[in-house]
């Protein structure tokens, strides 16, 4: 769900997912490693696969610091896991797909740039982007929960 837009799509990719497993059962070799981990970068190989293949649109950042410096919000306690993986979800798709490789893949923005097949430039540019939409919408939330505080 943290790559799909809703539940249709992750449905979709799940059963592809499944299929390539599948599908490349020979190819698994206990010795290499566990069947979890094989199976479970193959199911990220495929969602990238399927992203490269959609085009989305990636923005290039020009003369913009890209450094990352914008730093996630302290997340309160107003906020529940479900309701930040919800925020992932409603990110624009090109922002939702690098910071799902950033963060919880721990991609470097080389891999993600192969993984995707963007410039390095371009993964900085949409995980910084991602942070800062994130940031927004975490700001938004401590708002509203301040106000119905208030009331």
């Amino acid at each position: 769900m943290r790559y799909a837009g809703n539940e249709e799509d992750a449905k979709d990719d799940f059963q592809e997912c499944i299929i390539q497993v599948f599908s490349n059962l020979t190819n698994y070799s206990k010795v290499r490693g566990e069947f979890f981990a094989w199976s479970y970068k193959i199911s990220r190989n495929t969602i990238c696969a399927r992203l490269r293949k959609q085009k989305v649109k990636w923005d290039e950042l020009r003369n913009e610091d890209q450094s990352g410096m914008y730093d996630l919000p302290n997340v309160e306690n107003h906020l529940h896991v479900e309701q930040i993986l919800s925020y992932i979800q409603q990110m624009p798709i090109g922002y939702r797909t690098v910071f799902n490789l950033s963060v919880f893949e721990q991609c470097n923005h080389k891999k993600i740039s192969e993984l995707l097949g963007i410039t390095e430039s371009s993964s900085r540019s949409q995980l910084s982007r991602a942070k800062v939409w994130l940031k927004e919408k975490i700001e938004e939330s401590k708002q509203i929960a301040y106000e119905k505080a208030i009331i």
